[in-house]
Parts: C-alpha cells; sequence; structure tokens
C-alpha cells in the first residue's frame, strides 16, 4: 500500500511517499511534493528503521508505586476520580508540535470547558520559538512571515544562531543549490563551528561568537548601517529614533571585545550585509534559548525592517506553528475563563499544580533543572499521552498510547506557516487513540460530551476554521482534498523594538572557568528517538590539552545545581573555554546542569549558556 503523507518530524514539513507492507514501512521521496522536490532528508528516509520500537500499546496506572496495564474505560475512571475536585488553578495542559491541529485544538478546549482553566501551553513553542513568535507580533502584528520561497528571491542569506545543514536538511540543500546556480552569498554567525560552517566556501563569511553575545553582534550591525544612507521611509518608523540612541554604543571595536572576534571580521560582515539588495533572514535555538531571547529576536527584527529583510525562520518540530495557532497558549480567549493562565514554567516550577495532562512531551528530560522538576512531578497526578516509553513515564500516575503522526488523519501547520493534510498510513499502534478521541471520551465522564461530538477530524478543522481568525480564510473541503493551504500571513504595522545589552546569560568566573552549551545531533531529533548518541562531552583540543585530557577520558561536568559525568571527544569545532553535549540521549540527562533561568516575557529558558566546571575522573 503506497500513501503520500506528512514526516514526522521538523517545522521544513515535507511530504513523503510511505510503502506499508505487514509490519516493515518504507520512505521515498515524493516528487509532486513542491517542499522538498522529491528529496527529502536522511531522518525522512529512515522512519521506518525506528518508528515500532519502545512503543506504548495500552493504558496503564500506577499503583501502589508499580504501572499497571488497564482497560481504556478504567484508565479514563481513575482519571476523573482523581481530578474531578480540582480547582482551575490546580491543573495544567500541554498539547504538542508532534501531533496534529485538530489534537491541539481539542486539548485546549477540553481544558478551558470541562476545567475552566487557561493553564495551557506547547511544549515546543514555549521551549524553542515563544520568544520568535511574540516578537514577530511585537514588531508586524503578526506571528509568521516566514518562506520557503523567500530563498529565491534574495542575494545574501544571513544565519543566526542556526544550524539548518543539520536541522533542517531539505532547506539547506536548497540553499547549497541556489549557491551553485547564482552564486548565492551566505553569512553564518554561531557560538561553534557547526555543521553548516563546514559545507560553506571561501566566498562566505563565517564568524564564531562568544556565547549571550548574540545581540551585542546584531546592535552592532546595526548601528554599522545607520551609519549609511537610509530611506526616508525606515526613519518614518516607530522606534526609529531610539533604535539609533540605543545601538549607539555598539560600536566595531565594542563588538569585536564582547564578541570575542577579530574587528576585521565583523566589518566584512557589515559591508556585505550593507551592500546586499535583497537580504534573508534565518534564525533558531541559539538565538532563542536565552534569558534575553525576546530581546535577540526584537534586535534581528530590527534588522529585518532597516534592511526590508525577508525572513525564512522554520521553528522546530514539525507542527510548533500549528500547537501555537491552536490556542495552546495561557492567555484568554473568547468564550473561555477571563483569567490569564500558568504555563509550563509556571505550573512545573513556580506555582506547581496538583494535576497535569501532557501530550506527546517528555519534560522530565525536555526541561531544565531536572532534579528540582522531577520531585515536583512526582507529587502531581501526572497523566502522560504518548507513542513512546520516556523519561517522563518514570513519574506518570496514568499512561495513555498515543499514535504517531503518520498513524493519524488531520492535518500540520509547518515553519512557514502552510497547512498540509496528513493521510494515515497505518493503523494506530494496538490500543492507542488520538488525542481528540481520548478527550472526547473522557468528557463523558464531567457530562461535557456535547461539546466535543465530533465523527471525524475533518468537523474539527472545520470548527478551527471558525473558531481561530487567522485561519478564516482556508477551505476544510480543499485542505481535506489534499490541497496545501495558508492562514493569515499579512503584515500589519512595522515597527522598531530596541533593545540593550544587559551582560552574558551566565558569565564565566573563577570556580566555575567553562560556559556549557547543547547541540542537535544532525541524524537525531529532540528526545525519545533511538537515533540517540552516547555519553559524550565535546572540548577544542587547547582546552584539553590545558586539563591533561585525552580522547575517550572521563570527566565530570558540575553547574551549580548538578553534575554528570561522560567521556571527553576532543573536537576543534568547539570554541576556548566551552563545553558542549548533544541533549538527545535519556541516558546522558545534559538538562540536569542547567539551572531554571528563562525569559521573563516568554518563559523560554535558557539551554544555551551555564557556567561550569570541569574535573578529569
Amino acid at each position: 500500500m503506497e500513501i503520500c503523507s506528512s514526516c514526522i518530524y521538523c517545522g521544513v514539513g515535507c511530504r513523503l511517499k510511505y510503502i506499508a507492507d505487514g509490519d516493515t514501512l518504507k520512505t521515498l521521496g515524493d516528487q509532486t511534493d513542491p517542499i522538498s522536490l522529491g528529496k527529502p532528508c536522511l531522518k525522512g528516509l529512515t522512519i521506518g528503521e525506528i518508528f515500532n520500537k519502545n512503543r506504548l500499546g495500552k493504558p496503564q496506572i500506577k499503583i501502589n508505586g508499580k504501572l499497571k496495564e488497564v482497560s481504556w474505560k478504567e484508565a479514563l475512571k481513575f482519571i476523573f476520580e482523581n481530578t474531578k475536585d480540582l480547582a482551575p488553578q490546580e491543573v495544567f495542559f500541554s498539547g504538542s508540535g508532534r501531533i496534529t491541529n485538530e489534537d491541539n485544538f481539542v486539548i485546549q478546549k477540553f481544558a478551558r470547558k470541562v476545567f475552566s482553566t487557561n493553564n495551557i501551553d506547547a511544549c515546543c513553542a514555549r521551549l524553542c520559538h515563544q520568544p520568535t513568535i511574540q516578537a514577530m507580533n511585537d514588531c508586524f502584528g503578526t506571528p509568521n512571515l516566514s518562506l520557503i520561497e523567500n530563498l529565491f528571491k534574495i542575494d545574501t542569506l544571513f544565519i543566526i544562531g542556526s544550524n539548518p545543514a543539520s536541522n533542517y536538511p531539505v532547506f539547506w540543500h536548497k540553499v547549497l543549490a541556489e549557491k551553485q546556480k547564482r552564486n548565492l552569498k551566505i553569512i553564518l554567525v554561531g557560538s561553534m563551528i557547526s555543521l553548516t560552517a563546514k559545507t560553506l566556501k571561501r566566498d562566505d563569511l563565517v564568524s564564531v561568537i562568544e556565547q549571550g553575545s548574540e545581540l551585542v553582534f546584531l546592535n552592532g550591525i546595526i548601528n554599522y548601517l545607520l551609519k549609511k544612507s537610509i530611506p526616508q521611509k525606515i526613519k518614518n518608523l516607530e522606534g526609529f529614533e531610539k533604535l539609533k540612541t540605543k545601538t549607539a554604543r555598539f560600536t566595531p571595536e565594542f563588538v569585536a571585545g564582547i564578541c570575542k572576534i577579530k574587528k576585521e571580521d565583523f566589518l566584512k560582515i557589515g559591508e556585505s550585509i550593507s551592500l546586499s539588495s535583497s537580504l534573508g533572514v534565518f534564525h533558531g535555538m541559539g538565538l532563542t534559548q536565552h534569558i534575553n531571547g525576546i530581546e535577540n529576536v526584537h534586535t534581528l527584527l530590527n534588522l529585518v525592517i532597516l534592511k526590508n529583510a525577508l525572513l525564512l525562520t522554520l521553528r522546530g518540530e514539525i507542527n510548533v506553528q500549528g500547537a501555537g495557532d491552536m490556542n495552546l497558549n495561557p492567555l484568554p480567549k473568547p468564550g473561555g475563563p477571563f483569567e490569564k493562565g500558568k504555563n509550563m514554567i509556571e505550573s512545573f516550577y513556580l506555582s506547581p499544580v496538583k494535576a497535569a495532562f501532557i501530550s506527546n512531551f517528555n519534560p522530565a528530560q525536555s526541561l531544565p533543572d531536572l532534579k528540582r522538576l522531577w520531585g515536583n512531578l512526582e507529587k502531581m497526578f501526572l497523566v502522560l499521552i504518548n507513542p513512546y516509553f520516556n523519561k517522563t513515564c518514570e513519574y506518570a500516575k496514568v499512561i495513555l498510547p498515543s499514535p504517531i503522526l503518520i498513524e493519524r488523519t488531520g492535518t500540520i501547520t509547518n515553519g512557514e506557516r502552510r497547512v498540509r493534510l496528513v493521510r494515515r498510513v497505518l493503523p494506530p499502534y494496538k490500543e492507542s487513540k488520538p488525542e481528540w478521541q481520548i478527550y472526547q471520551n473522557l468528557a463523558k465522564f464531567w457530562g461535557k460530551e456535547e461539546d466535543f461530538n465530533y465523527q471525524n477530524e475533518e468537523e474539527i478543522f472545520k470548527e478551527i476554521v471558525n473558531n481561530i481568525s487567522d485561519y478564516h480564510c482556508l477551505s476544510p473541503r480543499e485542505i481535506y482534498g489534499g490541497k496545501d493551504g495558508w492562514p493569515q500571513k499579512t503584515e500589519k504595522f512595522r515597527r522598531f523594538f530596541p533593545e540593550d545589552w544587559e551582560g552574558y546569560d551566565d558569565p564565566r568566573s573563577e570556580k566555575y572557568p567553562f560556559i556549557l552549551t547543547t547541540f542537535r545531533q544532525p541524524d537525531s531529533f529532540l528526545t525519545s528517538k533511538e537515533t540517540e548518541k552516547s555519553e559524550v562531552f565535546y572540548l577544542c583540543p587547547d582546552d584539553a590539552l590545558k586539563l591533561k585530557i585525552k580522547n575517550g577520558e572521563r570527566i565530570e561536568v558540575e553547574s551549580i545545581v548538578s553534575s554528570l559525568s561522560g567521556a571527553v571527544k576532543i573536537d576543534p569545532s568547539i570554541p576556548k573555554g566551552t563545553v558542549a553535549a548533544s541533549f538527545h540521549s535519556k541516558k546522558f540527562l545534559i538538562n540536569t546542569l542547567f539551572p531554571l533561568e528563562f525569559d521573563e516575557e516568554t518563559f523560554t529558558p535558557n539551554f544555551k549558556a551555564t557556567a561550569v566546571r570541569i574535573k578529569k575522573i
């Protein structure tokens, strides 16, 4: 059986050709897909090798500290009995970028209709690109203006805080094809020599800056550009004079000192951006996962406005944009409770709830300050809806098996806000059910079944189109017929949002002389995948020599909240004074080392820079 449906991974949102034969699944490129053009990446082509490993197949409840398989009826009744008396502020719901828009929509509707709570969030949006969404709304009045097609309209691509060669291979192949075809200029700024940097040529510009100095670099570029001729229509925009004042101190000398780069290298990039007649901009979590994440993105968007640049940023998971679009956030919505709710940082750390419903999310591995989190999760009535066994299962009072994306029907909204149909390739694994059916059945216990009286996913999508203003323009018939659609992407205004720099996220000290940062492996995606890497810390040769550490020897890395041991891999890509690690492994829990630090406006945690010390074991 051959079915064309969505990939399950990143925000590029490719369509693949799936060939299912009994228990085997093969994936091929779909030549009709306008995004991938039939050339998907390694992760997409190997879905068939890992999709059925470590799966959850039956509901489980925890009795006397032990998980026990039960019927769906028993599991749902157990949930009802343990949550029916909770107040709105005592319960929390999380959706996910790994499931459909329809499932996410029903999650937030259940929270608001049944529990009268706005304690709702989306794991992927909060942890990855909430600063992007909020900054876009601040500067343009819309959460997304990115388009992959913008690549064909630009002469220079400026990438900051992202590694698209590893994280968005299909997009990166398009970039390289354009470079070969018409000598597209590429500028890459980041905190280490990434796979993207290694694929570039000598005529491209690469700058490795100090972790946490991204805002300084961007304000320096803006200051450089402001000394050139600026069109009057740009000068007339709100915030322009404030932008001039705030960026005045970011001279090339100042930037070079803070970013720890050569002044000449900075000036080359400034001149290249200045000379670009059509600039494209791409950023990632290297910009957002800081305590000043929204300030970083505001500053990047100030540059976008100043240069009239085009955006190409693609979020993270495949349906991050869709999860945010489906009202999975704590803000009051029409027809729901009036009070602002708690986001996941507030619900798990600052004012812990008594019960949490978590869907396709692994907080026990993905969030910071894990030892503190584990203690809070242990006290909660935690309901986990997930396809795979993961670290969070250890803390769940109820585990409900759910299908992976290609075992569902529905829609996703990719990183450029393109809505695409997800066709079911395989039946749901064993007894697993999608969220919309789980919450539909659960609503009956509260006597709210009329609010969830859906016969199929298309009925839910019709409600989405009727209730979410940016989706009013979509045709359910066309989308469910297989035609891609676009929600509202119109810029409502343009205004500068000037920001200043207040210092590094977590500066080095005599006690903690190194900065720990995290990255994603090219053949892995987020957590709970079978492509995880081993327990490895990466160090540069100079630091390894100074510490008398050889390749393969073990070290202990300690932060202010915890310590973790692992083997060393000596890698010249790592800057001096930095120790780096992948965040994929459920055995090597790197996030135990990150204290709870977050952007105070968006609550996105800092996963990119914490001070540590290293001890050879």
